[in-house]
């Protein structure tokens, strides 16, 4: 997730203008966005853009690095992280040395967790021991002297067997860092409790190194949470790219999302290709 100027601080927000939202109560000022999004200092509101790179699409995968559809956690977890590569350890490390990572807990409520890195070996959360439920966001804030990621850095739940840095169980990953990358590429977000998500525009790309024409399907969907189960349906938001290359633009209808909604984006393609996504978003207290 990227922070992002108000295009017109005269913007609706659910009905609202922008402005006018900037005044609401912050609920969480220790929890990114909220706690940098109004002046680079906390507030109650935050332009976003989600972004997302799914290498290698062809059945429907969800845009990130793994290339699957994310398993949704029905129960809290404990987070663990960890690199495929031993320089990504804090202090000694020509690497990545530290990472925040957003989350929700149990309750939908966001924090934000600080977390050294060890190299291949497991670190795990002691703040929310059992009560991770959601992993938002992850970016690099501390790095040696290779000024980025030596490996890709995994965030799992921490009961998983990890293997030189890899968890082995696909379903337990819920979020990564590319080599190289610094931030998390995850076209994907669940609404904090007591917040809205106001989705605005969808633009997509792909690149295919092969001349040989592609198709490339991408729809967003939204799983609402219905007593303790979620229900599934698209969003009225995607449509198709058709090229050895090509780009999508959809601006949307200002399209509002409920608080403890998942969202993702999918895609399929004709051929392996990768997928780009950008969608830009408000997110704000109700």
């Amino acid at each position: 997730m990227y922070l992002r100027s108000v295009d017109n601080v005269r913007t609706l927000v659910d009905g609202k203008q922008y402005i006018e939202r900037t005044g609401a109560t912050n609920l969480y000022p220790t929890a990114f966005p909220f706690s940098r999004c109004s002046n680079g200092g906390a507030g109650s509101i935050a332009s976003i853009t989600f972004h997302g790179i799914n290498p290698a699409v062809t059945t429907a995968a969800d845009i990130w690095g793994q290339n699957i559809v994310r398993t949704l956690p029905t129960a809290g977890f404990t987070l663990g992280i960890s690199s495929s590569s031993a320089a990504d350890i804090l202090t000694s490390g020509t690497g990545a040395w530290t990472v925040e990572v957003d989350i929700l807990d149990t309750s939908y409520i966001p924090h934000t967790l600080t977390m050294n890195l060890n190299g291949q070996t497991k670190v795990s959360d002691t703040l929310y021991v059992g009560t991770c439920l959601r992993v938002n966001d992850i970016r690099v804030i501390a790095v040696g002297t290779g000024l980025s990621n030596a490996g890709t850095i995994y965030v799992y739940d921490a009961s998983d067997t990890v293997t030189t840095g890899v968890p082995q169980t696909s379903t337990k990953i819920f979020h990564r860092v590319e080599i190289g990358d610094i931030n998390g590429r995850g076209a994907f977000y669940t609404v904090p409790a007591g917040c809205r998500l106001q989705a605005m525009a969808l633009r997509a790309g792909f690149n295919d190194t092969s001349t040989t024409a592609r198709v490339a399907i991408i729809n967003l969907y939204q799983f609402v949470l219905s007593g303790t189960q979620r229900i599934g349906s698209y969003l009225p938001i995607g449509g198709q790219i058709t090229s050895s290359g090509g780009t999508m633009d959809d601006p949307l209808n200002y399209i509002i999302i409920e608080e403890k909604t998942d969202v993702t984006i999918r895609s399929s393609a004709s051929g392996a290709a990768v997928v780009y996504i950008y969608a830009d978003a408000i997110l704000y207290y109700k």
